[in-house]
């Protein structure tokens, strides 16, 4: 899919392209990615830029692994 978003590339959607698609879907969507907010730990903000956008999240670390967004 990553080849999707390059500069004048022909798109061309393919099962691969939907069967990607739909496992980001739902990677996203299941609990283990996102964390209920806890006042006890502490919070980290994660920032990314563009030229078109903005983009922030608010995340905490409450297993010892990596920051994961608050819902």
């Amino acid at each position: 899919m990553c080849k999707l978003l390059r500069h004048n590339e022909k798109i061309i959607w393919n099962d691969v392209c939907n069967k990607s698609w739909e496992w980001m879907k739902a990677s996203m969507t299941c609990l283990p990615v996102l964390v209920v907010l806890s006042w006890n730990v502490k919070f980290h903000v994660h920032t990314n830029a563009s030229h078109f956008a903005l983009g922030v999240m608010l995340g905490q670390n409450l297993d010892n692994a990596i920051d994961k967004p608050i819902y």
